[in-house]
């Protein structure tokens, strides 16, 4: 299964997906909450990736390590993980 996550989201720890469907599973009715980081290459425009990270899940992040580290809390489902916010 390891290898089927790694193939389907290799961006994503895969700790982060067996936690999210084993939480999916026990309680369907409850989207859990996480705290999720994204790491980009220097060079990014910190403004537009805020903003965009903003827009597509409706919380600000906080940015670190000179705008290469975005970290937010929000709820979770299997379908965001599979989008990739910032190339």
């Amino acid at each position: 299964m390891q290898n089927k996550y790694e193939e389907s989201l290799p961006k994503v720890d895969a700790d982060v997906i067996n936690d999210l469907l084993i939480r999916q599973r026990e309680n369907p009715l409850v989207t859990p909450v996480y705290m999720l980081e994204v790491f980009t290459k220097e060079g990014i425009d910190s403004q537009k990736a805020k903003d965009f990270i903003f827009q597509k899940t409706g919380m600000m992040p906080a940015i670190c390590d000179s705008g290469t580290h975005y970290v937010t809390n929000q709820k979770l489902i299997l379908e965001v993980l599979k989008e990739n916010l910032i190339d």
